[in-house]
């Protein structure tokens, strides 16, 4: 399975855009990796976000007004598995309702199967 490369793949969405260059593989299988080989703004990556949670949460999340940077991201998917991980930097969101407001936090998710780890920096938030 050889890597291929994506160079400046834009997604717009809400008159914001996303800029980044991948690398990953597809084989027969079905199985797909995928890498940003780049840092990437969190602000666009918004609107995908009522995909993966109910009109509720996306709304709250919305209020908030959260910025950051992606620094690193990788998915992983085969028949039984997904995998995912993500390295993000100087999170920050509006407080909104009993949510207070951060800033200059770091994170890192490391999802796989039905379990996920959040690693949160805060000596700087």
């Amino acid at each position: 399975m050889q890597n291929k490369h994506i160079n400046d793949l834009i997604l717009s969405t809400n008159d914001q855009s996303l800029s980044s260059d991948f690398t990953g593989s597809i084989d027969y299988s079905g199985n797909m990796q995928i890498a940003s080989l780049n840092t990437m703004s969190l602000s666009p990556l918004m609107a995908l976000f009522p995909l993966f949670v109910d009109s509720q949460q996306a709304q709250l999340l919305s209020q908030t007004n959260p910025l950051g940077k992606i620094t690193q991201f990788a998915l992983r998917s085969s028949a039984n598995e997904l995998a995912a991980s993500a390295k993000l930097k100087d999170l920050s969101w509006s407080a909104s309702g009993n949510l207070p407001g951060l800033s200059n936090l770091s994170a890192e998710l490391v999802w796989h199967e039905e379990q996920g780890r959040l690693t949160l920096e805060t000596a700087n938030a």
